[in-house]
């Protein structure tokens, strides 16, 4: 059975099968009997590769951080994670440059206030593409053609645009990286 370590667009844990293409890191969040038991115990929420310099970090180890897993960056972007400054050198870089900052801490301390906000509401078609919204307990990936409902497994078929205004999920500091050219990888769209 899986860890409870698969991180959604509402940045909520879950027991799920599948890895998904990114790690992330919160800190340890784990006791010394192996269960999870807390969200976050680091303010920097990072997205990292899941193989880095061939080692392999253990799943459920005290002591260390403990591995998070999301199906994409767009995924990682809307619960409110940023690239690793270590293993995702060139995609940190290029959220510095899309966002304006200049420094990690910079980044951090914007999206842990943010993940906190909240949620403000918008039209989806007013929002970047790779943003997330929710309409109810599901959340959708903004594309070209519409929304695409979210899963662990990947994005179902594009939907129409909904008619009313919908809680985005996609911290500000990210929609204005998407909005500024910011490349962010999205499951299943050949840019993996």
């Amino acid at each position: 059975m899986p860890l409870a370590n698969r991180i959604d667009p509402f940045g909520r844990r879950a027991a799920l099968p599948g890895r998904g293409l990114f790690t992330g890191n919160r800190g340890c969040l784990v006791t010394h009997a192996g269960a999870i038991t807390r969200a976050s115990a680091s303010p920097a929420w990072l997205i990292c590769t899941l193989v880095w310099r061939q080692a392999r970090q253990p799943l459920a180890a005290p002591h260390t951080w403990t591995p998070l897993f999301f199906l994409d960056e767009a995924t990682a972007f809307a619960a409110g994670h940023r690239p690793c400054a270590r293993c995702r050198r060139p995609a940190f870089q290029a959220l510095l440059a899309a966002t304006g900052h200049r420094r990690a801490a910079e980044l951090d301390r914007v999206l842990a206030v943010e993940r906190r906000a909240e949620r403000p509401m918008a039209d989806p078609r007013t929002l970047p593409l790779g943003a997330m919204v929710a309409d109810g307990l599901d959340a959708y990936l903004v594309a070209a053609e519409g929304v695409r409902r979210w899963s662990m497994a990947g994005y179902g078929p594009p939907e129409p645009w909904p008619a009313h205004p919908l809680p985005v999920l996609t911290p500000a500091l990210h929609l204005a990286a998407l909005a500024n050219g910011y490349p962010v990888v999205i499951q299943g769209s050949g840019h993996e």
